[in-house]
């Protein structure tokens, strides 16, 4: 059996969107997460919500629920790929749920 280079594989922080707040506070963990030797950052659904609210009954994949837009009038994608960028600079990649 070949040997894995254990630093490749993927060491997962599941990054909980209502705990963490808007995205602009997302970026506030990456150094932390980074740390702790974590090379993921999972992130669960932060769509808008449906009528029952839940993170998981999502209404429209392309706004983000309200508690995660702040309140910033930039465009969801603008808001996301800033957080990326800043997760790419601490050697962190990003996933996220759908």
């Amino acid at each position: 059996m070949p040997h894995q280079n254990t630093s490749d594989a993927p060491r997962i922080y599941n990054l909980f969107p209502l705990l963490a707040g808007s995205t602009e506070n997302w970026e506030s963990h990456l150094p932390r997460i980074a740390s702790m030797g974590f090379n993921w950052v999972f992130i669960n659904p932060f769509h808008y919500p449906g009528f029952s609210g839940s993170l998981y009954a999502v209404k429209d994949y392309y706004r983000l629920h309200p508690l995660f837009q702040g309140g910033s009038q930039e465009e969801a994608s603008t808001l996301l790929g800033r957080f990326i960028s800043a997760a790419h600079g601490h050697g962190l990649r990003v996933m996220m749920d759908w």
